[in-house]
């Protein structure tokens, strides 16, 4: 079945989905790279500081799995 240009706008394939979801695991590595630096820097400091990565992770490989499974039809 042929899509209208309206429909078009709208669609995404296969491989830019895969390339979202690529580009979405790319910033959290660096958004993690930044909180360890940012905790290093505390420490050599000796400043105190809230550690979130580890509450960030979870919630974001949490909706990065129900995103997913949004997507595939699960």
């Amino acid at each position: 079945m042929e899509l209208q240009p309206f429909q078009r706008d709208n669609y995404i394939t296969q491989t830019e989905a895969a390339k979202a979801y690529k580009m979405s695991i790319a910033a959290f590595k660096a958004l993690v790279a930044g909180l360890d630096a940012i905790e290093r820097k505390n420490r050599i400091m000796g400043t105190y500081k809230v550690d979130i990565k580890y509450y960030l992770k979870a919630d974001f490989l949490e909706r990065l799995e129900m995103n997913k499974k949004k997507a595939l039809g699960n």
